[in-house]
């Protein structure tokens, strides 16, 4: 596993501590096996970091599937707080399609969704016009909170299943076994419907967003935004920092240039990253790149 030099922003390169990963555990490193550290924070092993920033290719399922299946993995039983691109913080329904990471999460995990991204109205001078971004909101509301009603459901059904086997372990006669055991297979009954309705609702939400259509991003609107986009993402992790008020794991989830500067772009200013690099330090937080996006060549879309 390699750790990408931040040669981009030589201020910061001396004050950020060297990552030792024979220090950490064997089963905490194979998490990490797909992606090149690009940042961690200071005095900080990757045990302790409580905030992970996960660079996104965002036409590639594999990317998405790499990072969907690392925050389920992470979760632990736990909550776990996903802040995500394209929709402004705690709005977390105004996504497009090519941002939105639920799909690629174990719908078993306990997740809540905020957004660390600009207003709406700056991210429709990105792709699609207000018109089309009120047709995105109103056509997939329901299927989201929909979606998320039966992620909590899952969530307690899982609960109930540990209980229940708990209960069988301990019960002190067979009437007693079997009574428990048939509410065992109740919950998972129940279990296995939620998954099917959960995967007949990702089919829905993409052929709706097929309908609707995705508009593209110019490289020109995408250079003018960019600054405001890091400061809201900057502004993001300060809230974090000053009213800790969210509890366990945090992760972000960002096309690949929003963490790291594409080396052909590193002499424009509105592409530097300095300002978020430099928030960091205060976090125990890794930047994570999938080393997919390092080999291949992506498009400029595709990372930002």
């Amino acid at each position: 596993m390699s750790t990408i030099s931040l040669k981009t922003e030589p201020n910061l390169s001396m004050q950020i501590a060297p990552m030792i990963p024979c220090q950490e555990s064997k089963e905490v490193l194979e998490l990490y096996n797909g992606y090149d550290i690009f940042f961690i924070s200071p005095h900080t092993g990757l045990e302790d970091v409580n905030i992970f920033l996960l660079g996104e290719n965002h036409d590639s399922q594999e990317c998405k599937e790499l990072n969907g299946n690392f925050i389920s993995k992470m979760a632990r039983n736990e909550q776990i707080t996903v802040f995500i691109e394209g929709s402004p913080f705690s709005s977390p329904f105004a996504h497009p399609e090519k941002y939105k990471p639920e799909k690629y999460i174990d719908p078993c995990c306990s997740v809540v969704f905020y957004g660390w991204d600009v207003s709406s109205e700056i991210m429709s001078t990105i792709g699609n016009p207000p018109r089309i971004q009120r047709l995105v909101v109103e056509g997939l509301r329901g299927v989201y909170l929909t979606m998320r009603k039966l992620m909590k459901e899952m969530i307690k059904c899982k609960e109930s299943q540990a209980k229940l086997e708990k209960a069988i372990c301990n019960s002190s006669n067979k009437i007693e076994e079997e009574k428990f055991s048939k509410m065992l297979d109740d919950k998972k009954d129940r279990a296995k419907l939620i998954a099917i309705k959960f995967r007949e609702l990702q089919e829905s939400e993409i052929k709706l967003e097929k309908e609707i259509g995705i508009g593209v991003a110019s490289p020109e609107s995408v250079r003018e935004t960019f600054p405001a986009r890091t400061k809201a993402m900057v502004t993001t992790l300060q809230q974090l920092r000053s009213e800790r008020c969210i509890e366990g794991k945090i992760f972000f989830i960002a096309g690949a240039a929003h963490l790291k500067t594409p080396e052909t772009d590193v002499a424009i200013e509105e592409y530097n990253l300095e300002s978020l690099h430099e928030e960091l330090l205060q976090h125990k937080a890794a930047i994570l790149i999938p080393k997919m996006i390092l080999t291949n060549n992506n498009s400029l879309e595709s990372n930002f």
